[in-house]
């Protein structure tokens, strides 16, 4: 860690996942150079994660069944690689997990979770000037998403890759596309020799799709040996002699040899004050600028599944990135000497020609606004070669959504995503 010298402008990035490496290179490459230059204010990003590696969750369901065909080692990737382009004055990246964020004094406590610090509880405060919300949202199993470090998931895949042979029932809860989608993968490696079964506490799997969606998800999972039951929900986990006794919502039990939670999806907010959550603990979120929806508190922004804003999903996140960090360039525009603002709108006519004719928008308008798609859109594969798909509304057929996911699932787009390679172009 550097200290903080008056000339600089602290930038800190929570959560080191699609949305925050995202938004860092957007701000490295686009946002912040013109500024630099244009004043002797020195703008540094530090992103912060408790593990050091990007964890391709796309990929989990194909992973946990089929792993010679997806490996975890490709999934997880670490965050220092997509980033050494930059110099150390201007980017750090620190292993730990935010435990508090005091906009008083505009502090972040951190705990350091690298290995570095060994059985040690070590806690710092760094001081931001602007800080981005992009902590994500968790659930139940470290299959799906990192539980702090990338231990717990490392060790839940070995585990799992170990039973699965020799299983002979598995239960697969939550109706959702990670839970369908692990069923569909089941089912398509051991629908005609195992007992597997998915759980959804809705009345149809993929409740948040058309009826029709979820209708042919649980037409496609029977065809590969896969039981749909809904509205059943677990109540109670017991692991018992090597398996595991699930109580369910209607009072009755049952005992599997493996149990896969694909459910808890929740928000990672419990270190960030009370007044900036809503009732379900997601951020606050002003919906078109992304900025925190809190009176009296700037500078601070909100990317991804944790704010109040998103439908979730990663294509989401990419609809919102460029939109977050305008808001963050328009910001700290507003705090350059009117002298700089000047000089930066003279290069801008120098740079746009065409703003010579045609007027550009001032550099502190914000020139573009988050917009959230509307229309149905989502790819599920189930099973290697078939799946429900629907792009802005309208379905698609089985041989594209394998074309499109259900091959790689795009395992071929994580490294890329690691270096910013969507974000070479402003």
């Amino acid at each position: 860690m550097s200290a903080k010298s008056d000339n600089t402008h602290n930038i800190i990035i929570l959560g080191a996942s699609f949305a925050g490496i995202s938004a860092a290179h957007v701000l490295l490459r686009h946002v912040l150079p013109p500024l630099a230059s244009a004043s002797s204010i020195t703008y540094k990003v530090t992103l912060i994660s408790p593990s050091a590696y990007f964890f391709w969750k796309i990929g989990c369901p194909r992973s946990v069944v089929f792993p010679d065909l997806l490996p975890l080692d490709k999934q997880l990737i670490p965050v220092t690689d997509g980033f050494k382009e930059y110099e150390s004055s201007r980017f750090e990246f620190l292993q730990g997990a935010a435990t508090q964020v005091d906009h008083g004094s505009k502090t972040v406590t951190i705990q350091d979770s690298s290995d570095k610090v060994g059985g040690e509880d070590k806690k710092y405060d760094l001081s931001y000037d602007s800080l981005i919300i992009c902590s994500g949202t968790t659930q139940s199993s470290p299959l799906f998403v990192q539980h702090g470090t990338d231990a717990a998931t490392r060790k839940a895949f070995a585990d799992i890759h170990e039973r699965l042979p020799k299983a002979k029932s598995i239960v697969v809860a939550g109706g959702g596309a990670a839970g369908t989608e692990t069923a569909g993968e089941l089912g398509d490696a051991y629908g005609s020799s195992k007992d597997i079964t998915i759980l959804s506490g809705d009345d149809r799997l993929l409740s948040n799709l058309s009826p029709s969606r979820g209708q042919d998800a649980e037409r496609i999972l029977k065809q590969l040996g896969v039981k749909t039951v809904n509205n059943l929900r677990v109540a109670s986990v017991t692991e018992v002699d090597g398996k595991t006794l699930l109580k369910f919502s209607d009072g009755t039990e049952r005992t599997v040899d493996i149990y896969i939670p694909a459910v808890g999806d929740q928000p990672n907010t419990k270190f960030l004050p009370k007044d900036w959550l809503n009732e379900r603990g997601f951020v606050k979120t002003e919906l078109q600028t992304l900025r925190l929806s809190v009176p009296d508190v700037s500078g601070v922004y909100v990317l991804g599944s944790v704010g109040s804003y998103s439908a979730g999903g990663v294509l989401d996140i990419y609809n919102a990135v460029r939109p977050c960090c305008e808001s963050v360039r328009v910001d700290l525009v507003s705090l350059l000497r009117p002298q700089v603002q000047v000089e930066l709108e003279k290069k801008q006519k120098v740079r746009f020609p065409c703003s010579l004719i045609k007027s550009s928008p001032p550099l502190k308008e914000h020139r573009s606004p988050y917009k959230q798609w509307t229309g149905e859109t989502q790819i599920i594969p189930i099973g290697r070669h078939h799946g429900v798909g629907v792009l802005f509304g309208w379905g698609i057929p089985q041989w594209f959504i394998t074309m499109i996911k259900g091959k790689t699932f795009m395992i071929e787009k994580a490294l890329p995503l690691v270096h910013g390679e969507d974000y070479k172009k402003a």
